[in-house]
């Protein structure tokens, strides 16, 4: 029956049975363990066949006391008892043996030990490949959590959409506890708003070639309600077993992301007025010029400066000429509409571009509210000082050009400013203080307002 059980049993190349029957002394204790069944794991390890042979004659002294002993409390016991077996390899390399001294090779078995009516029978699994793979794997998963955990950038790692591991530096950047992250999903690393493409960053990369990288900035909301800004490079590690996941390497940008905003509001924006500078307006007056040849609607131009702001210079000081200037902004802005837009253009000249008219008197009647409220008194230097404006406007006109898909508008932006400006010239040369407006016809002509 025992044949016939080894015989039927599908073992693996790295597996073995093994039937042992206790060998007692006149006492009844066990002295030994006798081989009645051998699937070959014994024969090989003693070299020899083991069949009606016991453990004390196939194996070293010390091994066989250990087993001896081993088995015994496995019958005694009446339950099943596992461990683990060091086989050495012989001089030879090549035949397994059990030894009691140390040898270059050592293979390592793990053995299941069960009582069966009265025998006691080991099923051996060779596992000294697992193991190696368990113990690189272990060194591997050690280097890789002392590398992440000792960078000053944040690490995460994710698999399926949530966060298998944060590195502490989550902490700094992201305002979150390491292990608040675990198991949550990815979108809680980004602002509510960029959630959804941080999750299509991390789903390209799981897509990608081992190692391959994908790159996005995005934001972050800390629990005050402060918004950061993070770079995020996603790389696919999903088929080493160390990572098992797409890496995010974060990299905190804020200060980089506000001194770029810095930097391009300095490039658009007049340092002394707040108000935008001549690169801005003149974006301003193409974008203008654009909506008015798709809609057919006009807009306005109105240039404006202060009358003898040079006399102010002189007599004040520059301090108090651009302190003339910054309050002569702040008036012109709560003299719009929103749908008007002013700029400094240099010196004491300042420009609105004005859309959403509904006929040539808005630009009139905004001009007269821009001369009235930017005109008065003003205190400079602890002085109050009369100021007066002139004001030059033109009136965008559309002339028809004719093209392939047949008549279209089209407006000539700079125009309208050269006219505005000769409107202004005009309004100086008839005694400041006035509005002047470019002709009709825009032959350059202006009349009095």
């Amino acid at each position: 029956m025992l044949d016939a059980v080894l015989t039927a049993a599908r073992l693996t190349a790295d597996q073995a049975v093994v039937a042992l029957q206790p060998v007692l002394d006149p006492d009844g204790s066990v002295a030994d363990f006798r081989v009645v069944g051998d699937s070959g794991l014994i024969s090989r390890l003693a070299g020899a066949a083991s069949r009606g042979r016991t453990l004390r004659e196939l194996l070293p002294p010390a091994s066989a006391e250990r087993m001896i002993a081993t088995n015994a409390r496995v019958l005694a016991g009446g339950v099943l008892v596992r461990d683990e077996t060091v086989l050495a390899a012989g001089d030879d390399g090549l035949v397994p043996v059990l030894t009691d001294e140390p040898r270059a090779v050592a293979r390592l078995a793990e053995v299941a030990r069960i009582p069966v009516g009265g025998l006691v029978v080991l099923l051996g699994r060779d596992v000294t490949q697992a193991r190696a793979a368990e113990r690189a794997l272990a060194a591997s998963e050690e280097r890789y959590r002392l590398l992440v955990e000792h960078s000053s950038d944040p690490i995460v790692v994710v698999a399926d959409g949530r966060v298998r591991y944060a590195s502490p530096a989550v902490r700094v950047v992201l305002h979150r506890e390491p292990d608040d992250l675990v198991g949550a999903p990815l979108r809680c690393v980004a602002h509510p708003d960029d959630a959804t493409a941080l999750a299509d960053l991390a789903e390209s990369a799981s897509h990608a070639p081992a190692g391959a990288s994908r790159t996005g900035r995005l934001r972050t909301l800390g629990p005050d309600g402060v918004v950061g800004w993070i770079a995020v490079t996603a790389t696919s590690w999903l088929e080493d077993p160390a990572v098992g996941g797409v890496v995010l390497n974060i990299r905190d940008v804020t200060e980089q992301h506000e001194a770029q905003l810095r930097l391009q509001r300095e490039a658009l924006q007049d340092p002394l007025t707040g108000l935008p500078n001549r690169r801005a307006f003149l974006r301003s007056l193409t974008a203008a010029a654009s909506r008015s040849e798709r809609t057919g609607a006009p807009f306005a131009v109105l240039l404006m400066d202060v009358d003898d702001f040079k006399r102010v210079n002189d007599s004040l000081g520059h301090a108090a000429g651009d302190d003339l200037l910054a309050e002569l902004a702040s008036r012109l802005t709560h003299a719009l509409r929103p749908s008007d837009s002013a700029a400094r253009l240099g010196g004491d000249e300042l420009v609105v571009v004005a859309e959403g008219l509904h006929g040539p008197g808005d630009a009139r009647a905004l001009a007269r509210r821009v001369l009235e409220c930017c005109s008065g008194d003003y205190r400079l230097g602890g002085v109050l000082v009369p100021v007066t404006v002139s004001v030059g406007v033109a009136t965008s006109r559309p002339a028809a050009v004719t093209g392939a898909a047949g008549p279209r508008p089209r407006v000539d932006a700079e125009r309208v400013l050269g006219l505005a400006d000769a409107a202004l010239y005009e309004a100086k040369r008839r005694g400041r203080h006035r509005i002047e407006e470019s002709a009709p016809d825009g032959a350059g002509e202006v009349r009095d307002r």
